[in-house]
């Protein structure tokens, strides 16, 4: 740790900006902030990364593309105690074509998004200009958690709702059998363990899930694979979160009985779900999203799935139901739905 001024700032807590003006030719420029703890980056007096907290050595990105005139740039930055560090770098980005049109999926969180954040070495993080629209970030796996091991994370800007999460694997750079994937949704944490190594090129489903719309929703994933210690390669690319249209043609669901009250047992049948996904069965008021999920298995070879659930009185939060009609919506990882309500007497 250390202070710009140590004669007259504290080295465990001060703040520092830096400014000046550049002269770079026309083009998409890549900025990389990397602090410990909190930086914030301003271009052409625009906020372009905001990660004013504390936090350990993280790196953020943004890509931006310049007209070739005088461009002001200023970062501010500020030490919380600890280790202190604060770069900037910036570098020209080839001209690469999309491999899809950055419209066709407003969605997605690319590995060059400013919501796209990173940590660990600096050293350890190598990018490469193929993958996803043309980037990718990989890292050699660790065996076990250690200090200042290497993890990303992908923060999405969605509306609340249902969401399916995939990810991009992909054709180099992804060798591990076991990167594993922490999706943070409105009703907790899953993990689902991909074997990039057999899926290069193509998008992987994690599964379908709740969100908040908050910064609460994220995709996570670290070096951390439990393989022979630097034998395998992970790789960061593009997510995606795809909204479950509830006017799509939906599978047959029947309960066992149209009229129920709290601590009831309800049993659920669906048929012409695809075979072998995994299902959720989901309870909500019509006409919004569901508010919790209740059970969930595998959907049998001919497509049939049997639940059952045990009515609640209160949302997942502890608020009461208040409620004349209920809504019970199963839905797989790729997204089928069908659903069926029920009178609901508290």
């Amino acid at each position: 740790a250390g202070s710009p001024a140590a004669d007259l700032l504290d080295p465990e807590a001060f703040s520092a900006r830096w400014s000046r003006v550049l002269d770079l030719p026309a083009g998409t420029y890549r900025f990389m902030m990397t602090v410990d703890d909190g930086g914030r980056l301003f271009v052409n007096n625009q906020l372009v990364i905001n990660a004013f907290m504390p936090q350990p050595v993280t790196t953020y990105e943004v890509d931006l593309t310049l007209s070739g005139e005088p461009v002001p740039i200023k970062m501010e930055y500020f030490e919380n105690g600890g280790v202190a560090q604060a770069t900037l770098r910036w570098q020209l980005l080839p001209s690469i074509p999309p491999t899809e049109p950055p419209s066709a999926d407003q969605n997605l969180v690319d590995n060059t998004s400013f919501r796209f954040a990173h940590g660990g070495p600096d050293d350890e993080w190598t990018a490469e200009p193929e993958g996803y629209n043309g980037s990718l970030n990989w890292t050699q796996n660790s065996r076990s958690a250690r200090d200042n091991y290497n993890w990303g994370v992908w923060y999405p800007n969605l509306e609340p709702g249902v969401y399916r999460a995939a990810v991009y694997i992909p054709d180099r750079f992804s060798t591990t059998s076991q990167a594993r994937y922490w999706v943070s949704h409105a009703n907790g944490f899953d993990l689902t363990v991909v074997d990039q190594s057999i899926n290069g090129g193509e998008w992987v489903t994690l599964g379908t899930f709740e969100f908040e719309g908050t910064d609460n929703d994220y995709i996570s994933l670290s070096d951390v694979t439990f393989e022979t210690n630097q034998s395998r390669l992970v790789a960061y690319d593009a997510v995606r979160f795809i909204p479950i249209n509830e006017a799509q043609d939906e599978a047959p669901v029947l309960l066992s009985q149209a009229f129920a009250s709290a601590g009831d047992t309800l049993s659920v049948n669906g048929s012409s779900f695809p075979p072998g996904q995994t299902i959720y069965l989901r309870v909500g008021i019509p006409n919004a999203e569901p508010f919790g999920q209740y059970a969930q298995g595998v959907v049998d070879a001919d497509g049939t799935i049997s639940l059952a659930f045990v009515v609640p009185e209160t949302r997942p939060n502890g608020e009461q139901i208040i409620a004349d009609e209920l809504v019970v919506l199963l839905i797989t990882q790729d997204g089928t739905t069908g659903r069926a309500s029920f009178d609901y007497f508290d």
